[in-house]
């Protein structure tokens, strides 16, 4: 039903553009926008370009965020404060980190490497070779 709405709306549109071109301009401008808006759904599914495959989408969100994190926890020399170019959340990457920490006794973060003392202190060096405690 939708798709002959829409094919009998573009030939009515191409019969009233024939007869009445600015008219059919001035509408295209005002009109068009607000259509598209609202039927959006139908226009999308007569073009076939619906997104159909959003649970898909999701489960490869979740897997790269999984594997994402398989990989900085076995590796503390890797950066995972910068969460730009992957799919972790700030929470993610704040819990990886502790956990490298706890772990191996160093981890990198925002570009610094930060260890963690014996008794649990957590400090970075500093130029001259000392330690900056946080």
């Amino acid at each position: 039903m939708g798709q002959l709405a829409a094919v009998l709306g573009v030939m009515l549109y191409m019969v009233i553009f024939a007869a009445y071109p600015f008219g059919v301009f001035v509408l295209t401008i005002v009109i068009a926008p607000l259509i598209a808006f609202t039927y959006w759904g139908e226009i999308a599914s007569f073009l076939g370009l619906e997104d159909s495959g959003n649970e898909r989408l999701e489960l490869t969100v979740r897997e790269e965020v999984r594997v994402i994190t398989k990989t900085l926890l076995s590796n503390p020399d890797l950066d995972c404060g910068s969460t730009k170019g992957n799919k972790l959340t700030i929470e993610e990457s704040c819990k990886i980190h502790f956990k490298r920490l706890d772990k191996y006794g160093r981890s990198r973060s925002d570009g610094e490497m930060e260890y963690m003392g014996p008794r649990g202190g957590i400090y970075i060096y500093t130029a001259r070779g000392n330690r900056s405690y946080r």
